[in-house]
């Protein structure tokens, strides 16, 4: 479930470790998001600002279910002990996913990169995305972005229909 919701909400690594009922708000008329206050760059910022981070049905269900398991715990994931995970074994977990999908083992900070192209491919604008992601600069953005060539194709088509029917019109 970690895993899972990791990669649906682009949360980094450390702060899908620390996530406690607390941060899941909800807001009038269904609106459920992850507030986080103290992040990576609300510690760098002059004026700190918490991020949010809105979940889906399927997020949802992730949280509804941890909770359920540990009713008693401040915390949303823990590991067979009851305890938060550390480091080293959400590292472990990763690399036992990676060894039943066959492929090389990838840092858990693959599944933010993995989240930031997924919303990029599908249109997300790199404002929004960044935001989402808590950067106070699309520059960085850019760093979790991989190329994806059907998505550029895909773009470029679009583009060219768009200018194709504006010279028609205007021709």
């Amino acid at each position: 479930d970690m895993l899972k919701f990791g990669i649906l909400t682009g949360l980094r690594p450390r702060e899908l470790r620390e996530l406690t009922q607390a941060m899941i708000r909800s807001q009038p008329g269904g609106v459920t998001y992850v507030e986080i206050q103290r992040h990576k760059t609300s510690r760098t910022a002059g004026t700190p600002k918490p991020r949010s981070v809105p979940l889906g049905p399927d997020a949802e269900a992730i949280v509804r279910r941890q909770v359920a398991m540990h009713p008693l715990s401040t915390h949303i994931f823990l590991n067979l002990d009851g305890n938060p995970f550390k480091k080293f074994a959400f590292r472990n977990r990763m690399r036992r996913l990676c060894t039943r999908l066959g492929i090389p083992m990838v840092k858990p900070y693959a599944l933010r990169h993995a989240f930031a192209t997924m919303q990029s491919d599908s249109g997300m604008e790199s404002t929004s995305l960044a935001r989402l992601m808590g950067h106070t600069t699309t520059r960085t953005l850019s760093r979790y972005i991989h190329n994806n060539l059907p998505s550029h194709k895909e773009a470029m088509e679009r583009l060219e229909l768009r200018v194709r029917n504006g010279i028609l019109k205007a021709g």
